[in-house]
């Protein structure tokens, strides 16, 4: 199997086994009805990088975050991955979520998601 087709089966895999806080996330970016990718890879030289959503209008990709992101080794490899990606595509930003702000703070996700991927409009999002 090429390395193309490996990258579309992990990121098939990834979607299929996504996490109660990443379809949330999913869900806030759907009532925006901005196009997104969900469990996208991105190639870096010879690696492929899979970034939890990218927003391609915006440059942004966006990251949920488990308990485990807290772990020193897992801080490392997601700074790791994030200078990788930032190597190879310039204007990609990186903004991360906890598993608990998607989950238990919506008006605080919706409210930077509204100022980052639609600069002017109220901040205030009612679900």
């Amino acid at each position: 199997m090429s390395d193309i087709g490996r990258l579309a089966e992990l990121e098939i895999k990834l979607r299929q086994n996504a996490t109660p806080a990443e379809l949330k996330f999913k869900s806030y970016l759907d009532g925006l009805n901005i196009k997104y990718y969900f469990q996208k890879g991105l190639r870096c030289g010879n690696r492929a990088r899979i970034v939890d959503f990218y927003v391609p209008s915006a440059s942004i990709a966006f990251e949920i975050d488990g308990p485990y992101h807290k772990e020193k080794y897992q801080k490392l490899s997601d700074d790791e991955r994030e200078d990788e990606i930032m190597a190879k595509y310039k204007s990609i930003v990186f903004i991360r979520f906890s598993n608990e702000d998607v989950m238990n703070k919506p008006k605080k996700v919706k409210s930077i998601l509204l100022q980052v991927l639609r600069p002017g409009h109220p901040s205030a999002w009612d679900p």
